[in-house]
């Protein structure tokens, strides 16, 4: 039973999370520019209420009509009422924020990372965009035709495989690190400078937002195929006898 669901995990469980994965980090990366303009971004500021007892901006659960602002890898999309349509920025390495819709009381604590950021992201995309197709082909080799499963059978190609999807899980895993870092400051200090302006603060509240959720999942499903790569890298190399 045992070896059946691992042949099970290896063979369907492995490639579908990773295309799971893949097309998270995709979403992710594309938003809010191309995709999901208000729905999936690093992080937002979005009208909100001040709270005095707790000297809190929190987010509001009714309807409050202001400024709203979302940011990804690429770019940001912003409105200065509920009532207009999103106007998003071009999408570009060399990101800009449009924090213009935002009241000249707060300052501009929300600035776009470093090109580099983005170019490390979709260097990382691409090579997962390899180890996918790869991965799954050599998982199911044995269901392959004699020359195909030869060729998927080859120590050196799951080599290759193997380090695709290691180097795409760590720079990754770095690029959303530094950019939650990154974004997470730029929101505290907003969220200060609006609780130190009292009464008179406009009412808004900034928050990291769940395109982090989404590429801590598509993180955690990547490991397994990486991880199988590896095991799998490790007993095509193994001494006969020897694991």
């Amino acid at each position: 039973m045992i070896a059946d669901l691992s042949k099970a995990i290896i063979l369907y469980l492995a490639p579908l999370l990773a295309l799971t994965s893949f097309l998270l980090n995709l979403f992710v990366f594309l938003a809010p520019t191309v995709l999901f303009n208000d729905s999936v971004s690093l992080a937002s500021v979005t009208p909100a209420l001040l709270d005095l007892a707790t000297n809190a901006s929190v987010k509001a659960h009714g309807e409050i009509d202001g400024p709203s602002l979302y940011v990804g890898l690429l770019g940001s999309c912003a409105r200065k009422t509920n009532k207009e349509v999103l106007f998003c920025t071009t999408p570009s390495f060399a990101a800009v924020y449009n924090t213009s819709v935002l009241p000249t009381s707060i300052p501009n604590f929300l600035t776009a990372p470093v090109s580099a950021t983005p170019v490390f992201a979709i260097l990382a995309l691409l090579l997962f965009a390899v180890f996918l197709p790869l991965f799954t082909l050599s998982a199911l080799r044995e269901k392959l035709p004699g020359k195909m499963n030869a060729l998927f059978s080859r120590p050196m190609l799951g080599s290759f495989v193997a380090w695709a999807g290691v180097l795409s899980w760590l720079i990754l895993a770095a690029v959303y690190l530094v950019m939650r870092m990154w974004l997470g400051r730029s929101v505290e200090d907003i969220n200060a400078q609006i609780v130190n302006l009292g009464k008179g603060a406009p009412q808004l509240h900034a928050e990291i937002s769940n395109g982090f959720t989404m590429i801590w999942v598509a993180q955690a499903f990547a490991a397994v195929p990486v991880v199988c790569s590896l095991m799998k890298l490790h007993m095509s190399n193994a001494p006969v006898g020897k694991v």
